[in-house]
């Protein structure tokens, strides 16, 4: 009986040290009421409609107002070849899940504050209307990171907290 007790606490044991390193490495990111400032630099276009450009900065804030919605405020910067800039301002709205280090992104609504002279660029704007993207975010200090689900470079980035 006592062999039988002292095998049943070391099963115990171990199953312990695997749920207890399980918890400890799993982690726990929440964005509800969190704010997070992302920069993104595009240059080096392939298509005639953004050859005049020489570079597109997109300055974004993510806000998560609660535990399912979010809004990211876009201020765009483009420069074109004579290097005169020009900007528009945005409002993308919509709602989020969060399951571990898995996040998935709808937008619901993209509202222009300020359109660009170009409608090739507010276009492509309001294609991210009705948008998913799925991401695996990881946290490391005050930088949010963001990698895309499906592999895809153009979607990756970094963020810093507000």
């Amino acid at each position: 009986m006592q062999v039988y007790l002292t095998k049943l606490m070391i099963i115990n044991l171990i199953l312990f040290f695997i749920l207890l390193s399980k918890i400890l490495t799993t982690s726990n990111i929440s964005l509800a009421g969190s704010q997070w400032v992302c920069d993104l630099k595009k240059i080096g276009f392939a298509t005639n409609a953004y050859s005049k450009y020489n570079s597109i900065n997109e300055l974004m804030l993510y806000t998560f107002s609660s535990k399912s919605a979010f809004y990211i405020k876009d201020r765009i910067l483009v420069e074109n070849k004579n290097a005169q800039t020009e900007t528009a301002e945005l409002l993308f709205v919509g709602k989020y899940v969060l399951e571990g280090n898995n996040l998935s992104m709808t937008f619901n609504d993209v509202i222009f504050k300020k359109k660009h002279s170009d409608d090739v660029i507010n276009n492509d704007q309001l294609l991210y209307k009705g948008f998913s993207i799925d991401y695996k975010i990881e946290r490391k200090g005050n930088f949010l990171y963001f990698y895309s689900a499906n592999n895809s470079e153009v979607f990756n980035h970094i963020c810093w907290m507000h």
